[in-house]
């Protein structure tokens, strides 16, 4: 341990070496390790093996405005989130691909909540490959494909109540 108190360098060097080479930094607390920082600059949390510049097992990575879970499990389920009044969002390519905004609003391929009712906002195509469910106060109804008619169904998604055939026919009981 160095100390300096003067110049642009002021404070505490840690340096760690050893004759075999592993040249780690471990803290301990009661005898149990409870951070390394190895001589490559991977530091880990819960771990003596770290795999990244920061590598935390095994509990709560927080910073910035929100928190991230990471490996909490409950009894149904693990999950990802923030404690805080702040927006969650999934980024690839340095682009925000999906946001869930506070008020539980989901946003694919855009940042711009729509507002109110609209919990599911898509910018850009979207792929179904069964039924689409919605719940008017009247009751159940689907939208779906079959073959290459489009079709909307009852409640129970048994009967066909309107028919948009690939051949321009609407009706019901339409080819």
């Amino acid at each position: 341990i160095t100390s300096t108190a003067s110049g642009t360098n002021q404070g505490i060097t840690l340096n760690a070496t050893s004759s075999t080479g592993s040249d780690n930094l471990i803290f301990q607390s009661s005898n149990n390790e409870v951070m390394r920082i190895k001589s490559t600059g991977l530091v880990g949390i819960g771990t003596d093996s770290p795999s990244y510049k920061l590598d935390v097992r095994n509990g709560i990575i927080s910073g910035g405005n929100g928190t991230i879970f990471g490996g909490i499990t409950y009894s149904t389920r693990s999950e990802i989130g923030s404690f805080s009044n702040h927006d969650l969002g999934l980024i690839t390519n340095n682009s925000t691909q999906v946001l869930i905004k506070t008020n539980g609003n989901v946003l694919i391929n855009t940042t711009t909540d729509a507002g109110g009712a609209k919990k599911l906002q898509v910018n850009g195509d979207a792929l179904i490959n069964n039924l689409l469910w919605f719940t008017p106060s009247s009751g159940l109804m689907a939208l779906g494909a079959n073959g290459t008619n489009f079709e909307i169904y009852n409640g129970s998604g048994a009967e066909t109540r309107l028919t948009l055939a690939n051949t321009g026919n609407v009706g019901k009981g339409v080819s």
